[in-house]
């Protein structure tokens, strides 16, 4: 699941629905609030490796699942 598809069910409801109904994990709420944080701290310079630091600690969850989470969600690339 791709970063934008995850924020066009959340912005519509839908996401609420499909975990509601349990087709989808609640835990991808925390993936996509930690990938939008982790993208914050890039926009505003710090690098990936400090970045994934300092999400971790902020979302109190490991390291390797922040990096799990931005893999996760990455945009979709056309062409691929």
């Amino acid at each position: 699941m791709s970063i934008t598809l995850l924020d066009k069910l959340y912005e519509n409801g839908d996401l609420r629905d499909l975990i509601h109904c349990g087709m989808v994990q609640p835990a991808v709420i925390t993936w996509r609030k930690v990938y939008h944080a982790y993208n914050l701290q890039r926009e505003n310079g710090v690098k990936s490796a400090q970045a994934i630091t300092n999400v971790s600690e902020a979302f109190g969850v490991s390291e390797s699942f922040v990096y799990k989470a931005i893999q996760k969600l990455k945009p979709d690339v056309k062409g691929k």
